[in-house]
């Protein structure tokens, strides 16, 4: 709730989409959230200042999968190197490690049923954290 209204405090337009109740999520909750605040962090870090920003947070339960995904609007013109972002220490902002997407890689190893991929579709820039919510296994 808080990451929803720092991007309102920074009047950036966003939506959330939850497609139903999730009441149960197959890892860690702490690292989930982790993962879940440095993405909508570094979506509002891009989006200050832009014309045109906008923040879309999805919450999808599919069958046996959960998929968290925030997406941003990039500038037009803009080209990014994802294989250069997810480096530790790679920033475009001042006075900051560069360490977010690292740390949601590194977290998302300890978890074999958990996939992060990030990707640039449709002026887009696009993060999925994907959980596979089988076995009827929970990690708390």
């Amino acid at each position: 709730m808080v990451k929803l209204l720092a991007i309102q405090s920074e009047q950036i337009p966003f939506h959330l989409f939850v497609s139903e109740h999730i009441s149960e999520v197959r890892m860690n909750h702490l690292d989930f959230l982790r993962c879940v605040g440095i993405l909508i962090d570094n979506a509002i870090e891009y989006s200050k200042g832009i014309d045109t920003a906008e923040i879309n947070i999805f919450f999808i339960k599919k069958m046996d999968m959960l998929e968290f995904r925030v997406e941003n609007l990039l500038e037009k013109g803009i080209q990014l190197d994802i294989k250069t972002m997810l480096t530790r220490g790679y920033t475009t902002k001042t006075n900051h490690k560069g360490r977010g997407l690292s740390i949601i890689q590194n977290i998302q190893k300890r978890y074999p049923f958990v996939s992060f991929t990030v990707l640039i579709d449709q002026s887009y820039f696009k993060a999925n954290l994907h959980i596979r919510q089988e076995d009827n296994v929970r990690i708390k």
